[in-house]
């Protein structure tokens, strides 16, 4: 059987990449916009029996993405793919996996049901938000992470008394399995929230005095969180110069400003989803191209 990459229109460039390291072209999907704003896919190449992989993060907006996703994987099918599988590297809603009020939508696993019936054969994603995400899927699910990516670039700026921080609890997973490939002690902030976006009290577990920080966590968005975490380390006695790595980077025009503010020197992110903007600090972008590439292939082996 043979294997095809595609892409929706959120992000070419990573499919495109997943496609030359497999030896592969990018497999011809056209999206036509009409005037009114409805789209339409069409398949443009030969998928007749051929076991396709469409890459298609539902990054803002999400609904726009994955209706887009829906749609290629419905054209792909009636072209005659044998097996049609989704690779969404950052999953859009995810952090909307439980309920916080009975009266509030799932979005999470609101989208998780449209996908699990849209004739996906299983969906790849990477770093999910919450370990729950994978049970709202009625179809497999192979969760894989960057997290070695990201510590490969890491280590090139390491200084000697460097300190892993998770900025919260719900990334202290992430910071300990980072701390053990960085051979480096782990410290945690934990805060106390008055709503979804502000944060009420914070304390910290560890001890940082002296030291730099790499704060870790799966995803940067208007990077409150961290902000917040860099001015309760710097009380603790921390150095300016924290370095600051996710692996999904979903950024606001105020991210940069508020860690330049809180003492950041860098961010290091994945290009799950399109990086385009440029910040007044540095940003490191590494590929997650391989994990992905593994990935495919695994599935490649399995289907033999």
């Amino acid at each position: 059987m043979s294997i095809l990459i595609a892409s929706g229109g959120s992000h070419p460039a990573l499919a495109q990449s997943l496609a030359a390291e497999l030896g592969h072209a990018l497999f011809p999907i056209a999206i036509a916009r009409f005037p009114d704003g409805e789209m339409r896919a069409k398949v443009e190449g030969d998928a007749r029996g051929a076991d396709v992989f469409v890459v298609q993060p539902t990054h803002a907006p999400v609904g726009e993405r994955a209706l887009e996703l829906l749609l290629v994987s419905d054209a792909l099918r009636r072209a005659g793919a044998s097996d049609v599988t989704a690779v969404v590297p950052y999953l859009g809603l995810s952090r909307q996996e439980r309920c916080l009020d009975p009266a509030t939508s799932l979005g999470a696993r609101v989208l998780a049901d449209m996908l699990s019936t849209a004739g996906f054969r299983q969906i790849i994603s990477i770093d999910l938000h919450a370990p729950a995400l994978e049970g709202f899927f009625g179809m497999p699910v192979l969760h894989v992470s960057a997290l070695g990516q990201l510590a490969v670039s890491l280590r090139q700026h390491l200084v000697a008394n460097s300190v892993v921080v998770a900025p919260d609890l719900g990334a202290a997973k992430i910071a300990q399995r980072l701390g053990a490939m960085l051979g480096l002690r782990v410290a945690l902030v934990r805060k106390i929230r008055r709503t979804a976006w502000d944060v009420e009290d914070i304390e910290l577990l560890g001890d940082v005095s002296g030291c730099v920080p790499v704060i870790v966590d799966d995803m940067i968005s208007t990077g409150g969180t961290i902000a917040a975490a860099l001015e309760t380390l710097r009380a603790h006695g921390a150095h300016d110069g924290a370095t600051v790595a996710a692996t999904h980077g979903l950024f606001t025009e105020e991210t940069a400003t508020r860690l330049l503010k809180g003492g950041a020197r860098r961010i290091i992110v994945t290009d799950t989803v399109p990086q385009p903007w440029s910040p007044s600090m540095p940003i490191d972008v590494v590929s997650v191209a391989p994990v992905l590439v593994e990935a495919i292939r695994r599935i490649g082996r399995q289907s033999r």
